[in-house]
Parts: C-alpha cells; structure tokens; sequence
C-alpha cells in the first residue's frame, strides 16, 4: 500500500477486506465470497467507481478464484492479481489476470492458463506479497507503465499521518479494549499518551488517523476488557502509513500467547516480520540479537527458522527443559538448542498431515523489572538489506503485567 501510495494513490482508494482464517470449511469460503461480493459493491457506490482492481495472497486467492467464477460477481472487477496461491484459478473473460508464484513447496503450483505467470523462486510465500519486485509487476499489469517510485520513501515533511487496526489474531475481527498511543525514547514511553482510543464492537479496532513527528518511534499499549495488556513496538515512522494492524489475542478463546507461562521474572515477546526469517542458508540467512544486560542471543537459528518452516513470528519466553510438552515450569535459563514444539507446529492444528509452517517459539530468558526499567534491544540484520541493521528497544516488561509484541518491517531504508 505505501508504495502505490508514493506512486499518487490517495489512500482512500486502497481498501482491505479482511477475513476469519480459522475456519476452511467450504461453506465458510463461500459465504466469505458472497461477503467480499457485497465489500467490492459498496466502494463501488462509495466512489462512483465501475470496477475495481483486485489483489488476493494465499487463502485470500481460494476466495477470489470463487468469485471469479461468478459472471455477476466478476463483472465488478477490471484486473485480478493472485499471489502465490490456488493453482485452480480459471481466469474469468474480460478479467485480466496476473499470477505472481514464490517458491515452490508450499503449495502445488502449475501455470494458469489464460493469464500472466511470474515466478520468483528466490522469494517465500509472505515475501512476494510484500516485496518491491511483486509491486513492480503490480503496478504494469495495472497501469501499463513503471511506477515513478519503487521504495518506500523516506519523507522529508514535519509531520505524517499514521491509522490502522487492532485486530484479534486469525479472526481478523476488530479488538474490544482501549488502545493508548505513546512517544518512546530508546523504547521507554516519554510523557502522556499522544492518543487514546476507546475501541468497541462498532469501532472494529480502527484507530487514527493521528498524526505524529516524523522519525517518531511509537508504544502501543493494549488493554483488553478483562484488563490483559499486550504492547506493540515498531521501528521509527519515517513515512505516512495508514495499513498498521496490530494482532492481539481473543480473550475468549486460548491462543497461543496463553501458552506463555507468565511470571515475576521474565519477559515474553513475539516478533514478527511480513518477510519470512530464513536461519539455515548460510550466507543468506537473518540474523536477529537480542540484548539485555550484557549478554546477546541469535534467534533466528537453523532449527526455528529453517527455509521450508517460512518463520513470520518467534515467541520467545522462559520455558523450561520440556520442549515437547504443552505446559513447563520456568527455569530462568535459556536453551536455544531447539524450538518449543506446541509453537513450532502450531499452524498443523493438531493435524499431523498438514505443513507446519509460520511460527514457532524458543527458550530464552529476558529478565524482567516490576518497574519495567530495564531495556531489551533488537537488532535485525536482514537478508538482502545490504547489512543494514534495524533497530527495536522495549522495556523488560513483567510478562505476567504484558505481552510484547515487536514488529519489524519486512524492507530495509
């Protein structure tokens, strides 16, 4: 979205549809088709606009090869672009298509007939659809010419405009809770909160828009109804970005942050990255330090972030020595040798046939402060940013006071 908006989109042409991904029954998907059918209709009526330009990614393209084959429905769409998903796609008339495939493993791939293929072998399965190289492609088959910018640039104005959602995680249902929006200095909020949101069902975890300094690094203190904090930290805003979604858990059902075993001690983190954390390819690998007082781990390791795992979010926490059992007893020690299997596999649902593949969890003991004045630091070096380093510091939150969430961006400036 930055990137077409750097190339004169006005971002209220840019809307997302977002989706329950827990459920994959057919009959979920159809009446998620019917829904996106009445999504694509009211920005119709909304902008006077005839058709629309659409973009599905993984599950989202079992949705839209659906739609598609609807003449009604289809007929409301002037180009499709399908990312690395369903090789089932019958490309409707009259609706041009692009095909965008990453690497293969993941899902079975085979040229679609009847419209545009482009394979990136070098590129993973959440990498494509962010990646400046897919945007490129987007932005010809849209518009028949090169874009004018393809980074996202770094703006030279005062002030920019930052918006987004808060999000349960899967569901992609809005959060119920209040959201309160903090300036941070070397991670450590500075003064009162520059924005607060009291977010209810009708919200739908939409927050902003807000503007704030430009180079400001932000916290984003959630609280949940049953007074539950999860806070988020991102690097430093150097440009508008109205797409920010900030994945929470549902209070009312188990996920995996209640896995997490909570204490006075320790803190629990989730990083994350729309780019997937390669930790088995030698030269090609990330390579992400965490550092607290004077010691400084690699988690992206060859066993959690292995190149066919596609590792998008790492749970870091004080486990214990059980990494095959679903519940432990912190030891204050850290134990890197191997993932904590309940994260490693969770994506298989207890299905032992389907691919584990996205996140997993590691035994590291980050100390924590009961008033939270200790920092943990950050540091990502990623594949292909040129040996640039990204930078996050947080507070040692208690992880029984709050879950933290770090969320790298997935290109480098």
């Amino acid at each position: 979205a930055q990137r077409f908006i750097a190339n004169g989109y006005d971002p209220a042409w840019i809307k997302v549809f977002e989706h329950d991904t827990t459920n994959n029954e057919p009959l979920t998907i159809l009446n998620q088709v019917v829904a996106l059918d009445a999504f694509i209709t009211q920005i119709l009526a909304e902008t006077g606009a005839d058709k629309v330009n659409l973009v599905s990614h993984s599950r989202g393209g079992f949705i839209c090869t659906y739609l598609l084959k609807n003449n009604q429905y289809a007929s409301k769409v002037a180009r499709y672009v399908h990312i690395d998903s369903t090789k089932d796609l019958v490309p409707t008339r009259g609706v041009p298509t692009l095909v965008l495939w990453g690497e293969p493993g993941l899902l079975p791939q085979s040229d679609i007939a009847g419209a545009t293929n482009i394979h990136f072998s070098d590129m993973s399965h959440v990498q494509i659809c962010t990646a400046k190289e897919s945007f490129i492609e987007m932005y010809k088959f849209f518009y028949n010419e090169d874009p004018s910018e393809t980074d996202i640039p770094i703006l030279q104005n005062d002030t920019i405009t930052i918006a987004g959602r808060v999000l349960y995680f899967q569901e992609n249902t809005g959060a119920i809770g209040t959201l309160k929006i903090y300036r941070t200095t070397d991670g450590h909020r500075t003064g009162e909160p520059l924005a607060t949101y009291n977010l209810g069902d009708s919200d739908k975890g939409n927050w902003g828009p807000l503007s704030v300094d430009n180079g400001i690094t932000c916290e984003f203190e959630f609280t949940h109804q049953n007074g539950i904090k999860h806070i988020f930290y991102k690097e430093a805003f150097t440009n508008n970005d109205y797409f920010i979604r900030l994945l929470t858990g549902n209070p009312a059902k188990q996920g995996l942050s209640d896995l997490m075993p909570k204490t006075e001690n320790h803190a629990n983190v989730i990083i994350m990255r729309d780019k997937e954390f390669w930790g088995n390819q030698d030269n090609a690998n990330d390579v992400l330090k965490v550092q607290f007082d004077s010691e400084s781990y690699n988690v992206i390791t060859p066993q959690a972030a292995a190149r066919d795992h596609r590792l998008i979010a790492l749970f870091l926490m004080d486990w214990g020595d059980d990494k095959t059992s679903n519940t432990t007893t912190p030891d204050q020690q850290t134990d890197l040798s191997s993932p904590i299997q309940v994260f490693h596999t969770y994506s298989q649902g207890g299905d032992p046939t389907r691919a584990a593949v996205f996140l997993s969890g590691l035994d590291l003991y980050m100390p924590a402060l009961s008033d939270s004045s200790g920092t943990i630091t950050f540091e990502l070096t990623s594949r292909g940013g040129g040996g640039k380093k990204q930078i996050i510091n947080v507070p040692n939150w208690r992880s029984i006071d709050a879950t933290i969430s770090v969320l790298f961006n997935d290109y480098v400036q």
